[in-house]
């Protein structure tokens, strides 16, 4: 299979978590140029708050010329009250057979019961395989004294960093979202004149609606001059219990084990 990648550019911030009723129907989706997909912005390990949605990337982006960038693209999303979360978005474009191209959808299943993660492919172009993994917590061990001083280094350097980018931190309220009350906070970093070779100072817009009930940001903009303005916002949000049959593995699909993932401890 060939997978232009340029076309879809993936930014995975958790676990990734969709809807598998929507993602067995999804193979035909066009495929968008140009759109970063925010997938897992629900957190995983969470129980007792069920939803499905669909979450709504857009894209744009406007060039000096006065010629823009426009693109959309829909990632499904699902989480049962267990815990177990289901992710479907676009991971790159293929060929159709009439020659035009189309999207390769990818589903993920994190089930923290099982300690299992699924993922497959839907696309008439690869083998029906779903991919499971096994996670098992990894060995702790302390930091040797080299590894303890690289760590307090790159902390120092990225502190610096820090201090030479202005952020300022807006609160912007509440306000409703896909029917859900949500907070809404605006980080807005400036970088000075000449650091990247900018002729003026320039603002990177991270805003952020979250709903702590939920523990789900429902909407979330990233305006960056350099790369453009991506807004993704839930819709079609439902609160209730998902069918379990949507985290399954779907029918006619070679089930194979893969070796064994370590999960990731925070220090």
């Amino acid at each position: 299979m060939r997978v232009n990648a340029c076309c879809v550019t993936m930014v995975v911030v958790s676990t990734l978590l969709v809807s598998g009723t929507i993602a067995r129907a999804q193979s035909a989706v066009p495929c968008v140029l140009g759109v970063m997909s925010y997938a897992g912005l629900g957190q995983q390990n969470i129980t007792g708050a069920p939803y499905s949605a669909a979450l709504r990337t857009s894209f744009e982006q406007k060039l000096p010329d006065g010629n823009a960038i426009r693109s959309s693209q829909i990632v499904h999303q699902a989480r049962d009250s267990k815990g177990r979360t289901l992710n479907e978005a676009p991971i790159g474009c293929t060929h159709a057979e009439d020659g035009r191209l189309k999207a390769v959808v990818a589903v993920t299943v994190f089930d923290p019961t099982t300690k299992t993660i699924m993922n497959w492919q839907v696309d008439d172009t690869v083998s029906k395989v779903v991919h499971v993994y096994v996670m098992h917590e990894p060995n702790r061990k302390l930091p040797t004294a080299e590894e303890a001083a690289e760590q307090m280094n790159r902390s120092q350097m990225a502190a610096r960093t820090q201090k030479n980018n202005e952020v300022r931190i807006e609160n912007l309220g509440s306000k409703t979202v896909a029917g859900v009350q949500v907070e809404g906070v605006r980080r807005v970093r400036t970088i000075p004149a000449g650091e990247e070779g900018n002729d003026l100072p320039m603002e990177v817009i991270d805003e952020q609606w979250s709903s702590k009930a939920l523990s789900l940001i429902l909407r979330r903009i990233d305006d960056d001059p350099r790369r453009g303005r991506t807004t993704v916002e839930f819709e079609d949000l439902s609160l209730s219990e998902p069918d379990p049959a949507v985290f399954a593995a779907p029918a006619g699909y070679k089930i194979v084990e893969q070796h064994q993932v370590e999960t990731t401890v925070a220090p």
